[in-house]
């Protein structure tokens, strides 16, 4: 995961927020914390992201890679539904 940040012209900055991670990266994240490297894994790492209370307020946007564009929370909401 990387950030930029860019000022929204105002005093206050947000940052995007780029999973675009390629397959090496995200297994070597995940094997860092001791769990395999599933795509279950993967996805709940994302949703643990996604679901940051209040990450709006820092983010003004997201860069996905392919696989958590076809990924969805635990409740089944693709990732790229969600506000």
């Amino acid at each position: 995961m990387h950030k930029t940040t860019k000022s929204d012209g105002g005093s206050s900055k947000k940052a995007f927020l780029l999973l675009s991670e390629s397959s090496g990266n995200i297994h070597k994240k995940i094997q860092s914390i001791g769990l395999d490297d599933t795509i279950e894994n993967r996805r709940r790492y994302r949703e643990m992201l996604f679901s940051t209370p209040d990450i709006e307020n820092y983010l003004s946007g997201v860069i996905l890679f392919e696989e958590t564009i076809e990924q969805s929370n635990s409740q089944g909401m693709n990732f790229c539904r969600i506000s």
